[in-house]
């Protein structure tokens, strides 16, 4: 069971969720067996289960697109800890008055947290705002 604080669904959400992935598992499973016991000596039999295989594989494609789109679109929209938040907006123009010393540590710290965690997603932001400061003066 997920994490309370984390996600904020119903266990019927949940249920429904883990009902159609066994669901889904089981289809494809079935794909792995639809050939057992079978000879495949010939040509023309690979070919009779080569198309058998993909009318199976269209049939659970076609079953479970809708499902899955469900998922992606309608249960877990933006309450899902796996869900982005929305990009924030501006909230306003901020003024400090700081002396020459006090700009170049600025800079230098914005700089340094942009190259000490390179990966992280705002990286680049300080980067860019440590260039804005340097095109200020």
């Amino acid at each position: 069971m997920p994490y309370p604080m984390l996600n904020k669904h119903s266990q019927k959400q949940y249920l429904e969720l883990e009902t159609v992935a066994i669901n889904l598992f089981t289809a494809v499973q079935s794909l792995m067996t639809i050939t057992e016991g079978e000879d495949l000596d010939s040509d023309s039999q690979k070919l009779i289960h080569f198309g058998a295989l993909c009318i199976r594989i269209n049939k659970i494609v076609e079953e479970y697109a809708p499902k899955i789109q469900k998922v992606e679109d309608v249960m877990f929209k933006g309450d899902s800890a796996t869900t982005n938040p929305p990009l924030t907006q501006p909230s306003g123009n901020v003024q400090i008055t700081v002396n020459k010393r006090e700009y170049g540590h600025i800079i230098e710290a914005l700089e340094h947290f942009a190259n000490m965690y390179p990966d992280s997603k705002v990286a680049d932001e300080f980067q860019q705002i440590a260039n804005d400061l340097k095109d200020l003066k």
